[in-house]
């Protein structure tokens, strides 16, 4: 998995110490305050940034507290970012929707959609998308 492909790559340069200390995967911590976790590296897979617990608390809110919300510069690396394909956005770029109550459908993935929303909650973050797969 690329969270524990990162940390090893990093013990390899000689950075064990930062590894061990500063990389985190966010499917393995619990759904409270990561502010103990003031640098580093936080891994999520797709799966993660769509999950949410039993009181509604969502990986993505986590996520986006962590990093300090709007003013957060840093970068967000999207691997695998053909998994996140399925999205069309309505005119003030929320993801559609069709149908209503019962018979409303998603138009786009819920993995598109949290992509879209957290680039929508880090507007100034630095965002690569990354795939060895062709995406049509």
């Amino acid at each position: 998995d690329l969270y524990e492909d990162a940390k090893r790559d990093l013990r390899d340069l000689g950075l064990e110490s930062y590894a061990d200390a500063n990389c985190y995967n966010l499917g393995k911590l619990p759904y409270e305050s990561l502010e103990q976790y003031t640098e580093g590296v936080m891994f999520a897979t797709y799966s993660t940034l769509i999950s949410k617990n039993r009181e509604k608390e969502t990986r993505l809110d986590q996520l986006v507290e962590w990093c300090g919300g709007e003013e957060f510069d840093g970068l967000i690396m999207l691997d695998e970012c053909h998994k996140a394909k399925t999205i069309e956005l309505d005119a003030d770029g929320n993801p559609k929707t069709v149908g209503k109550g019962f018979d409303k459908k998603e138009k786009s993935s819920q993995t598109a959609t949290k992509v879209v929303q957290l680039q929508q909650a880090l507007p100034r973050a630095r965002v690569v998308y990354c795939s060895a797969t062709s995406v049509s």
